[in-house]
């Protein structure tokens, strides 16, 4: 699939944008089919081996034209959240009490190392690479589960409908002024 993806980008140069649950790529959880030119460990918690696939693949992406907008990595919910009690049901049942607000300062300690790694390859090519960190457009001096009684979140990384439009809504200017430079630079 990401073959044929990167086939199918290869024939064009439209503006990409590029999210991933980026935590999910962990030394030790993926392999890196150039080993031969770097031979890295399966560490858990550390992402090098991302770091240089990813830069493999944007320095492909550039120099065929496209632009990229990194997403970075997400903000979590950080509480448990128990789905079918979010959802209405036959029966009336007690609603999950609302998981509090995060506090920023813990979601940016929580992010920096990724976001960190994002913004080394983002600085590798600064005129065809922009970063949006999610918890610059999400968060304001908390991170939201719930807001208004209405939930953001339906599991730990997961948006509810609700969620998808409050981070949308507030990314739009982001998104707007990539797609412009995306036009104006073709």
């Amino acid at each position: 699939m990401r073959d044929e993806a990167l086939k199918r980008l290869s024939e064009t140069n439209l503006p990409v944008i590029y999210t991933q649950k980026w935590s999910f790529y962990d030394d030790a959880t993926i392999d890196y089919e150039y080993e031969s030119e770097e031979k890295l460990p399966p560490k858990k918690g550390s992402y090098a081996k991302l770091e240089l696939a990813l830069e493999r693949t944007l320095r492909t992406l550039v120099a065929r034209g496209h632009r990229v907008l990194i997403i970075g990595d997400q903000v979590y919910s950080g509480c448990v959240i128990n789905r079918p009690r979010l959802l209405q049901g036959p029966l009336p049942h007690a609603p999950q009490p609302p998981c509090p607000a995060r506090p920023r300062e813990a979601v940016e300690k929580e992010t920096e190392a990724m976001n960190r790694m994002l913004a080394r390859l983002q600085a590798k090519w600064p005129d065809n690479i922009e970063l949006m960190r999610p918890v610059d457009v999400f968060c304001d001096k908390d991170c939201p589960i719930v807001k208004d009684g209405i939930w953001l979140y339906f599991d730990t990384s997961h948006f509810t409908v609700a969620g998808s439009r409050y981070m949308v809504s507030r990314a739009a200017p982001v998104l707007r002024d990539f797609m412009a430079k995306s036009q104006s630079n073709p």
